[in-house]
């Protein structure tokens, strides 16, 4: 029970952060720091990629997709499409990627909390969109071009370390109280999306 209460604290605490409005809308340059390591951050400062990314991660770990090459190579090709679009496409995909990423936080944090079965092609297919979507949703405001490359490139780096690192360490649980706390962190994914996107929805309204 304690374990339970505990748990749902820092739920609430972790939701809430990610509500603030401060850290919903971070797409500019971090003051005092390097173009590389505002993009390395970035990944953790905009509320829709860091929960599509642990929802993508969580996602991955739960069933072991680290193993495929396969999958790898979708989350390698979704970056470097969505680089491509960031760079040479049209404005419009940017805001369309930023909704799109919660819808996908919403959907992977919920097969993560029902831990449901999924076909191969269905978990590359969300591996591909989700990396794509926070690339083309990684414009740097009030950039040149060379710090650009820089910051595109940190972006790269930083949400594939982040995948990496929560997705390798969920696939090696085995206790069965541990999985299931794997389960729970889904259900905070999916209801932080919900939050965040309502806000959203709320501000353009």
């Amino acid at each position: 029970m304690k374990l339970a209460a505990s748990a749902s604290r820092l739920g609430a605490v972790t939701v809430s952060l990610l509500t603030l409005p401060g850290v919903a809308l971070a797409h500019g340059a971090i003051p005092g720091m390097g173009a590389f390591y505002t993009g390395l951050l970035h990944p953790l400062r905009v509320a829709g990629h860091l929960l599509a990314l642990t929802g993508l991660a969580l996602f991955m770990g739960q069933r072991r997709l680290f193993v495929s090459r396969h999958t790898l190579l979708a989350f390698m090709g979704g970056l470097l499409s969505g680089l491509s679009v960031l760079l040479y496409g049209p404005a419009w995909v940017g805001p369309l990627a930023e909704k799109a990423l919660l819808l996908m936080a919403l959907g992977l944090g919920l097969a993560v909390a029902t831990a449901h079965a999924t076909p191969l092609r269905v978990n590359r297919w969300a591996i591909f969109l989700v990396a794509f979507a926070v690339i083309a949703d990684s414009g740097q405001d009030g950039m040149a071009s060379q710090q650009l490359f820089l910051a595109n490139a940190g972006v790269v780096c930083g949400a594939t370390m982040l995948v990496a690192n929560i997705g390798s360490l969920v696939q090696w649980i085995r206790p069965a109280w541990a999985l299931v706390g794997v389960r729970v962190v889904g259900s905070w994914v999916a209801a932080a999306a919900l939050m965040v996107g309502a806000l959203m929805f709320r501000a353009s309204a």
